[in-house]
C-alpha cells in the first residue's frame, strides 16, 4: 500500500513536471515561431521569445543529465500526442536566427551561444523522440 502511494506520488510529480516542460518551454517556442502578421500575434511571438530566452540560458546547466532527462520528456509528450515537433523546431530556428543576428558584446555572444546550442540540443531531442515513437509503433 504504501508503495503504491509513493509510485502515485512520483507519477504525479512527474505529470506536473512535464506540464510545466511543455507550457515554459515548448509551447513558448511555438508561439516564438508563429508566423501570424497580426499585431497581436506578433507581440504574442515576442513576448514569448523574451520570457523563452533566459530558460534556454539556463538549461544548459543542467548538463548531460539534464540532456537525457529533455529526451524522456520530449518522448513522453511525444507518447500522449502533446509534443507539435515541427511547430517547436520552427521556434527555436526561429529564435537561434534572431538570437545570432543580436551578438555584440563577449558575454552576450557566449550566453547566446549557450542558448542556441540548448536549442539545437532540443531539437535533437524532439527528433529523436519522434523517431523512437514511430520504431515502437511499427514494431507492434
Amino acid at each position: 500500500m504504501l508503495a503504491a502511494q509513493a509510485r502515485d506520488v512520483e507519477a504525479s510529480l512527474q505529470e506536473q513536471l512535464l506540464e510545466q516542460f511543455h507550457d515554459l518551454v515548448l509551447a513558448r517556442a511555438v508561439t516564438a515561431g508563429s508566423t501570424g502578421r497580426s499585431q497581436t500575434a506578433l507581440a504574442a511571438a515576442t513576448d514569448a521569445a523574451a520570457l523563452l530566452r533566459p530558460i534556454l540560458a539556463v538549461l544548459p546547466a543542467a548538463g548531460a543529465a539534464g540532456a537525457a532527462c529533455l529526451g524522456r520528456a520530449c518522448a513522453a509528450l511525444h507518447a500522449k500526442k502533446r509534443l507539435k515537433g515541427k511547430a517547436v523546431a520552427t521556434g527555436l530556428q526561429t529564435m537561434i536566427q534572431q538570437l545570432t543576428a543580436q551578438g555584440e558584446s563577449d558575454m552576450l555572444c557566449r550566453q547566446i551561444r549557450s542558448m542556441c546550442t540548448f536549442a539545437w540540443c532540443l531539437m535533437s531531442r524532439i527528433a529523436s523522440a519522434a523517431d523512437e515513437v514511430s520504431r515502437q509503433a511499427t514494431a507492434h
